[in-house]
């Protein structure tokens, strides 16, 4: 495999293989309450920062994997409501298919 990198519009990521890795920096935070996360055109994992500690539901046509700010698997399911508990600095992937919007509602505790 060839690692490249892509200039995109919130920096440059890289593509190594099939795997495609964007910048900590421009993955966007979940604030307290609820919002909707579209899943881009291309179909590709949308992830998000959970800056506080508390709890996060979603819900909608997809899935979900959270990590902890190390890395370690936390919780994952599918987006039917249920609500997990998240540490501060968490990592959450949302997964679906290409255009679909996910409800996301993050209570701080």
């Amino acid at each position: 495999n060839d690692l490249r990198v892509e200039p995109r519009t919130d920096g440059e990521w890289l593509r190594f293989g099939a795997a495609l890795y964007r910048p900590l920096s421009s993955v966007p935070a979940i604030t307290a309450g609820s919002g909707a996360v579209m899943i881009g055109p291309d179909g590709y994992v949308e992830w998000r920062t959970v800056p506080a500690a508390g709890s996060v539901t979603i819900s909608g046509n997809g899935s979900w994997k959270v990590f902890s700010v190390d890395g370690a698997p936390v919780g994952a399911g599918d987006a039917d409501g249920a609500e997990v508990t998240v540490p501060a600095g968490a990592r959450l992937a949302l997964f679906g298919p290409a255009g679909a919007v996910l409800q996301v509602r993050h209570t701080v505790s």
